[in-house]
């Protein structure tokens, strides 16, 4: 099976492609920048340049689709926050493409850190004492 890893640059992305080659999937990786450190891994297949998720968020998913479609690719893995744009623009990714992310909603729930921080408190987790910017005394 072949994968496509998103940020190519994070170190995330570096050990994901190391520990999928292992296993025997064939790893492509992206990044919107020439630093990307993912992209000599001598585990990837093949690397490209993509629009800046962040910048250009529609161009970028319209992108990778064109990228899963040339490299033939099974699984799309998000490895940071630029899975948002995927999922918003989930609709111009080819339909067989496996997208291992959460859906939009649940990565706008999660990506606010005091979210999290009353989801674990729900859960009985034990969390630090955690106050918003709006809940600080004037």
């Amino acid at each position: 099976m072949r994968v496509l890893l998103t940020y190519g640059w994070c170190r995330t992305a570096y050990v994901a492609a190391e520990s999928l080659a292992r296993a025997g999937w064939e790893v492509y990786v992206c990044d919107f920048t020439p630093l990307s450190m993912t992209r000599v891994s001598r585990f990837v297949r093949g690397f490209d340049f993509v629009p800046h998720p962040f910048k250009e968020p529609e161009q970028y998913v319209t992108e990778l689709a064109a990228i899963a479609k040339r490299r033939q690719i099974d699984v799309l893995l998000p490895v940071h926050e630029d899975s948002l744009p995927i999922q918003t623009y989930r609709d111009r990714l080819p339909e067989n493409l496996i997208i291992a992310c959460p859906s939009r909603n649940d990565l706008l729930r999660v990506m606010d850190k005091y979210e999290i921080i009353k989801i674990a408190e729900s859960a009985k987790v034990a969390v630090p004492k955690t106050l918003t910017p709006a809940v600080f005394p004037k």
